[in-house]
Order: structure tokens, then C-alpha cells, then sequence
């Protein structure tokens, strides 16, 4: 792309100004702020909206004396383009400002602003217009091509370092790993991560075990603070020695106290004793069941007649309720018959609005006729009322009569049932008395002679048991005492035991521990491994990175990773020159022919070539030459006005 002309019109302080540099390049010179940027400005302004450092928001508008805008005037920017494809196009942007009259006033007020777009003399809105620009090149393409400082000053260095790859091309991970044979284990190491993503996820594991080593030593202290001493204790296989010779002594004593309760006299005596009395309860139980049966059928009369009572009970408690109930039903039905005869009463005594001689509702007088037809009408609606107030009545009272009768009917079975339950209240006595003379016949057979001598072999043996048991009650005492003892020793030696099995555990858990800090060693020092691997990888990759994008560059070098001391490696974006960086030391000429230098390799990649602005030029002695690209250098000089000068 070539400028032929640009013209500017009341833009930023510049009233006019003609440029035809026909596609040649050109020197524009002045003192300071006397508008050589505003040139650069103008140009992308009439393409992108925005100006040369890529600000949308800045004055286009022409100040005065005080920095306020001169109103009226409209700004214009027009400028030809030969393209690479042979055309040429006429762009043009005109800046007005918009009055508005409103309605009553009879002055316009300001309320904003329009831009006119046009290509080649015709009006186009701001979409066409926009795509046209488009389609000659991309904003950011063009912005790269043509300002010497856009890549290293207005760019984030995530953005240089994308457009360097996307120029260049990236190193592929398999190129990498091919250089260089103790990278083979990497595809292991990263898995479907990317190598970046790789060495987060490596940083993260090995900070988490590092904490976890960190504690170990604190737990490991923990849990032997509360270890139990051992050092008045007995060891643990003479403590288990111990439990059992005690544990057999107390369960030999305690067989000896048992076959002392079971052998010998007392045992034979008991067995004799059980044997009687089996026969004692056999007589008691042949004795008693012919009399047994006499108190079941008494009883059985009992129960019936208790069971009657217990009916008829229910029938007089449902009997009293329901008469209850009723007689409240009566009390609210007679005090409904009296307010229906207060009802009457009233019905009876309204008399027809029609005697007032006017109607109630407007007080009008009542035309002739008038009033005797309301007369009739309330008279008929009274006698209706009167009618259906009697009706209601007789009604009720005929209610209230059912009622009374229900309630008469159930009192007179309250009283019968009454009889019944006196009449069974005696019956029911009867069969008590019965009952109990049946129990009172049945006798214990203590009267027959095989009975009677049952009872006194029975109280001798018990009396021979009781001398055999006291004889041998203070040997099995002793026993007891000897056993409490023994006890006492067991519980002592179980107690060292418990103190020598936390002891145990304790040094389990420690071992355990320790065991976790040595697998959390290994694995430390495998990510450790890993890690190194991978920064091998980056730094490997970064020669290469190095070698292919700093091969397309002539002065241009750039640094794409920043090595820290630990070792590790960052990516990051930073142009230099003769190791000097762009952002630090580096002088204006050195930046100037720095940014050409990009643009030649950006030029070529894209198939593009703009005009180029550069801006405070008198920094450069000699500028790199630049083949097939327009120059327009923007240079301060001692001229007071604007000088335009074709080279």
C-alpha cells in the first residue's frame, strides 16, 4: 500500500493541510507541537477510529487560545491509496458537530457528535466503511506494519510472544525431545498435559509432600510424648508367666469352694430332700382337683353375671347422655321459638313507607295512585312474612315435642335399666357367697398319715444339711480371702500389661510414621527428578525457540523465558539488541531501527507492506533501508510551521 495524497482540515489544530506524496517517501518537519503527530494521527484515525498510540478517546477538535474547542467547524480527513492489488481508493472522514433545535426555543443547542464515512466521493455508513478497511488489512496487522513502536510499546508481551509463534512457528514437543536423549522420559512425565501445565501440577504435589514432611516430626513427637514409662516395669514375658500361674491358682480354688457346696453329705442330703418334696406336691395335687372343680363353676357364674352388670352399665351411662343432649337441644329450640315471637312482633308493627306522603329513597312526592299501590304491595310482603314467621314456629315447636318425647322415653330405660343392675347386683353376691364355700371345702391333706411323715423326714434332712454346711462354711470363707488376693495381683499385672501394649502401639504408629516420611522422601525426589527433566525440556526448547525466531530477525533478538536462580523457568516476551532490553537502556534510534526490523519480518509473513510513520526520526543517524515500504519520517527541526518535504 502507497499514500498519494492526505489532506487535513480543522484536525487537531492543523486548518489545512495538502500532502501528495504519490506512493514516494516523505520528511515532514517542524518544531514541537506543531503537529508532525498529529499527521500519524490523522492517517489512523481516517482508517481505525483511533489514533497513532491506539487511543479512541482523544481531541480531534481544533482549540482556542484558552483550550476550549472551536464550535462550527467540521474536521475532515481524506486521503488516496494505491493497494498492492492494483486499485486505488479514496477514503475520506468528516468530524461535525450536531444542533438541535428544540421545540420552543428558538436557539439550537449542541448534542453531540456524527462522523460521515466515504469511500471513493460516496456516502457509505460506518459498517461498510469499516469492512472495506478490512478486507485492504486487518487493524492489527496494519497497526504493526506501519508504527515502528507499536510491537514493543503497546503490546502485552503475551501478545508479542503469540505473534513471534504464530510468525516463526513454535518448536513441536517431539523436536525438542529429539535433540537431546535424556529427554525420552518426558511424554511419561507429562501425560495429555502441555509441559507448562505439567510443571504446575509438579510444583503443586511437591509443595503438599512438602508440607506433609514438615508434620511428621511433629506427629512422631506427639505420640511419644504420651508413651507410657517403662522403666519400673516387668518385662513382658515374665508379666504373662505371671497371669497364668495366678489365673490357675484362683480357678483351682475356686473348683475346690464348688465341690465343697456339691460333694459328699450335703449333696446326698439334697437329692433326698428334692425327692420329697416331690412327693408332698403329688399328694397336694391329687388332694385339691376334685375341689378345684366345685370353684371353677362358681366363678364361671361370677363372671357371667359380673359381665351383665357390666352391659347394662353401658346401656344406662348411653340412656342418661342421650337424654342430656336431648334436653339442650330443647333449651336452644325454645329460645329460637322466642326470638321468632319477638320476630312477629316486629313484622306486625312496621307500617308502609307510603304514609309519609313522600318516597323514602329520592323525597319526591308520591304522584296520585302512587301511594295507595304501595300500601297494597307492603301489605301483601307483610302478610307473607307474618305467615312464613308462624310456619318457622310451629315448626320448631313441633321439634321441641319429638324431642320431649325422646327424652321421656329415655329416662323411663334409664329407671328400667336401674332395676336390672339391682337385680344383678344380687345375683352377683350370691355367686360370691358361692364361690367362697367352694374355696372354703378344699383342705390341704395334712391329715393323712402318709403326709404327716413326708413333713418330718422332710425337716430332718433339712436340719442334716444345714450342720453339714457349717462344718465347711470357714474352710470355703478362707478360700474366698486366698481368691480377693489373688485377684487384687492379677488386676496389677494386667495393668503393667495394658501399659506395655500402649507402649507397643506407640512404637507401631512411630514406625509407621517413619515408613510414610521415607514413601514421602522417594516421591519427593522423583518430582524432584521430574521437575529437573522438564526444566531440561524448557531450556532445550528455548535454544531452539531462540535459534528459529531470532534467524528471521537481522538486529531484532528476543528473550522468551526469564531463569530465575532456583532454576526454574518463566515464559515472557522481551525484545533486546546487542543484549541491551527495548524497555531499559536501549536508545530512541536503536528502538526506531529495532521496530523496523520487526516489520520487515512481519511484512513478510503477512504479504503486506503499509506506509510506515516514524515518529521523533532525528534520534536515528542511519535508518535501516526498508524495500518496498513507504516512509514517512516525522523529524524536529527549527522550522516554526509544518514542513512537507518528498524525498
Amino acid at each position: 500500500m502507497k499514500l498519494n495524497t492526505l489532506k487535513l482540515k480543522n484536525f487537531k489544530g492543523i486548518k489545512a493541510l495538502d500532502m501528495e506524496p504519490q506512493g514516494q517517501d516523505m520528511i515532514i518537519g517542524g518544531e514541537n507541537a506543531t503537529g508532525k503527530t498529529t499527521v500519524a494521527d490523522a492517517f489512523m484515525w481516517l482508517l481505525f477510529g483511533k489514533d497513532s498510540r491506539n487511543r479512541k478517546d482523544f481531541e480531534i477538535k481544533t482549540l482556542d487560545s484558552e483550550g476550549q474547542p472551536i464550535h462550527g467547524l467540521d474536521h475532515e480527513v481524506e486521503a488516496e491509496l494505491d493497494l498492492e492489488d492494483g486499485r486505488t481508493i479514496a477514503l475520506k472522514k468528516t468530524y461535525r458537530e450536531q444542533w438541535t433545535k428544540k421545540r420552543g426555543s428558538a436557539e439550537a443547542t449542541f448534542s453531540g457528535h456524527t462522523i460521515d464515512h466515504h469511500i471513493d466521493g460516496v456516502p457509505v455508513k460506518q459498517k461498510e466503511y469499516d469492512a472495506a478497511i478490512g478486507k485492504i488489512a486487518p487493524e492489527e496487522a496494519f497497526r504493526l506494519l506501519t508504527d515502528p513502536r507499536h510491537f514493543n510499546e503497546n503490546l502485552h508481551w503475551e501478545k508479542r510472544r503469540k505473534i513471534l509463534l504464530d510468525v516463526c512457528g513454535d518448536v513441536p514437543d517431539e523436536e525438542v525431545i529429539a535433540s537431546d536423549e535424556r529427554l525420552a522420559k518426558i511424554p511419561e512425565i507429562k501425560g495429555e498435559r502441555t509441559i507448562e501445565d505439567q510443571r504446575k501440577v509438579i510444583a503443586e504435589k511437591r509443595k503438599e509432600i512438602q508440607q506433609d514432611l514438615e508434620r511428621i516430626p511433629v506427629r512422631i513427637d506427639e505420640v511419644t510424648t504420651n508413651a507410657p514409662d517403662t522403666s519400673s516395669l516387668t518385662d513382658p514375658e515374665t508379666l504373662k508367666n505371671q497371669e497364668e500361674d495366678v489365673k490357675t491358682t484362683i480357678a483351682g480354688m475356686q473348683e475346690q469352694i464348688s465341690r465343697t457346696n456339691s460333694g459328699g453329705e450335703v449333696a446326698e442330703k439334697t437329692k433326698q430332700l428334692n425327692e420329697i418334696e416331690s412327693q408332698l406336691l403329688a399328694l397336694r395335687n391329687k388332694e385339691q382337683e376334685g375341689q378345684g372343680k366345685k370353684v371353677i363353676e362358681a366363678q364361671k357364674e361370677l363372671y357371667a353375671a359380673q359381665d351383665q352388670r357390666s352391659k347394662l352399665a353401658s346401656q344406662l351411662t348411653n340412656a342418661q347422655k342421650t337424654a342430656e343432649y336431648n334436653k339442650k337441644n330443647i333449651a336452644d329450640l325454645e329460645r329460637k321459638i322466642e326470638a321468632k315471637r319477638e320476630e312477629w312482633i316486629q313484622e306486625d308493627a312496621r307500617q308502609p313507607e307510603a304514609e309519609k306522603g313522600s318516597c323514602p329513597t329520592c323525597g319526591r312526592p308520591y304522584e296520585e295512585g302512587q301511594a295507595e299501590k304501595g300500601r297494597e304491595s307492603f301489605n301483601q310482603d307483610k302478610a307473607r312474612n307474618l305467615e312464613k314467621i308462624s310456619k318457622d314456629g310451629k315448626a320448631l315447636k313441633k321439634e321441641i315435642t319429638a324431642l320431649q318425647e325422646e327424652v321421656a322415653r329415655q329416662e323411663q330405660q334409664a329407671a328400667d335399666t336401674q332395676q336390672k343392675i339391682a337385680e344383678v347386683d344380687e345375683e352377683i353376691e350370691e355367686h360370691k357367697a358361692k364361690t367362697e364355700e367352694a374355696r372354703g371345702q378344699m383342705s390341704e391333706p395334712t391329715s393323712t398319715p402318709e403326709y404327716k411323715e413326708l413333713l418330718r423326714q422332710k425337716t430332718e434332712i433339712e436340719a442334716a444339711i444345714e450342720e453339714a454346711r457349717s462344718e465347711s462354711r470357714g474352710g470355703i470363707e478362707n478360700l474366698k480371702a486366698e481368691i480377693r488376693k489373688l485377684e487384687e495381683d492379677l488386676a496389677e499385672i494386667q495393668a503393667q500389661q495394658q501399659r506395655w501394649q500402649q507402649t507397643d502401639k506407640v512404637r507401631a504408629r512411630t514406625e509407621e510414621l517413619k515408613e510414610q516420611e521415607r514413601e514421602l522422601s522417594k516421591n519427593y525426589e522423583r518430582l524432584e527428578q521430574d521437575l529437573f527433566l522438564t526444566e531440561e525440556f524448557m531450556r532445550s526448547k528455548v535454544k531452539l525457540l531462540d535459534e528459529r525466531i531470532n534467524s528471521r530477525f537481522e538486529l531484532a533478538r528476543f528473550k522468551l523465558f526469564e531463569q530465575y536462580i532456583s532454576g526454574g523457568l518463566e515464559e515472557t516476551c522481551e525484545t533486546t539488541y546487542q543484549g541491551i532490553p527495548y524497555g531499559r537502556a536501549l536508545n530512541n534510534g536503536a528502538r526506531i531501527n529495532i521496530g523496523l526490523d520487526i516489520i520487515k519480518t512481519l511484512a513478510e509473513y503477512h504479504n503486506f507492506r503499509a506506509p510506515i510513520f516514524i515518529d521523533n526520526a532525528e534520534a536515528v543517524t542511519r535508518i535501516i533501508p526498508m524495500e518496498g515500504n513507504q516512509i514517512i519520517t516525522l523529524v524536529v527541526t527549527d522550522e516554526p510551521e509544518l514542513t512537507v518535504t518528498a524525498v
